[in-house]
């Protein structure tokens, strides 16, 4: 079995990396060629085009920016879908939109091709690590047949629905992430500016029913002013419009979550894109005119 892989980036280069150490043979490529060179060497082989891995291979892993990239890669003019085998599997592991998956997944299965979608939660560390998390969606056969590949990416699989399922519940899962760090950086910074010790202060709030992953895996971080790159604030921010877009299409009011997509919207335009999301606390300190910080000397 060959396997294709198309999006050697943050995410894609430490996952296809562990598959090749795992065994599998792959066939890679990203529109960045100084991405793909160092495969060579680890023993993948390097495509020129989304269609030359279509040719090849009969389960096809695509792991890119946004929807557009993905429709590019799959249905585009130099797609995959021109020359994919039938009854190959295109599994797409980025967090993209469920409708442009399922238009995908559409034009796929007029081919004979089946589509599995399967977002990841765990950031580059999960990544490089093994560890993530894979947020499933499609048929049932179609998920067992792509399960030992996804048991050497991620630690914990939930089948979550039909195709579009699991982008669904990625981006939804990000909207409450991403509101639960904008609240916690909100009453860290009150707190702090009123006089409160910001470790004491976070000590309290994980003890307490504000706690949250936000408060207990990353706070401990921006207190020691660790912003790692890993997941950036337009990344946030591009979910945050797929999550709207969900709502949106059900008619479901967000009326939280329209004011927190404004926000994550705001630091993008204030040049913070490319910054680690965790970094959003910046904009809150910068209006309140104090910095946290676990050094209190």
């Amino acid at each position: 079995m060959k396997i294709g892989f198309i999006g050697l980036g943050n995410m894609g280069n430490p996952m296809a990396a562990n598959l090749i150490q795992a065994g599998y043979h792959l066939k890679v490529f990203d529109v960045n060629p100084d991405n793909m060179d160092p495969f060579a060497k680890l023993g993948a082989e390097l495509s020129r085009s989304s269609k030359e891995i279509g040719e090849e291979c009969n389960i096809i892993i695509t792991m890119l920016p946004n929807a557009a990239a993905v429709e590019s890669a799959i249905i585009g003019e130099s797609g995959l879908i021109h020359c994919v085998q039938e009854g190959s599997i295109v599994m797409d592991m980025s967090s993209s939109s469920p409708i442009s998956t399922k238009k995908i997944g559409s034009s796929l299965a007029a081919k004979g091709v089946c589509m599995v979608d399967a977002p990841v939660s765990g950031g580059v560390k999960g990544a490089r690590e093994g560890t993530l998390s894979i947020l499933l969606g499609g048929r049932q056969e179609d998920v067992a047949a792509v399960t030992p590949i996804l048991q050497v990416l991620g630690q914990k699989l939930i089948h979550v629905g039909e195709l579009g399922s699991g982008h669904t519940v990625k981006a939804l899962n990000n909207l409450l992430t991403a509101t639960t760090l904008l609240a916690t950086s909100e009453a860290m910074v009150a707190g702090v500016k009123f006089g409160v010790d910001p470790n004491k202060m976070l000590e309290a709030i994980n003890s307490s029913s504000g706690s949250s992953f936000s408060s207990l895996h990353k706070f401990p971080k921006i207190l020691d002013r660790n912003f790692d790159v890993g997941f950036t604030i337009d990344l946030m921010y591009k979910d945050l419009g797929i999550a709207m877009e969900i709502a949106d299409s059900v008619e479901v009011p967000t009326f939280l979550g329209s004011n927190v997509r404004h926000f994550w919207g705001f630091a993008v335009g204030q040049g913070g894109g490319r910054w680690d999301h965790t970094a959003i606390v910046k904009f809150v300190e910068k209006w309140a005119g104090i910095e946290l910080n676990s050094n209190t000397d």
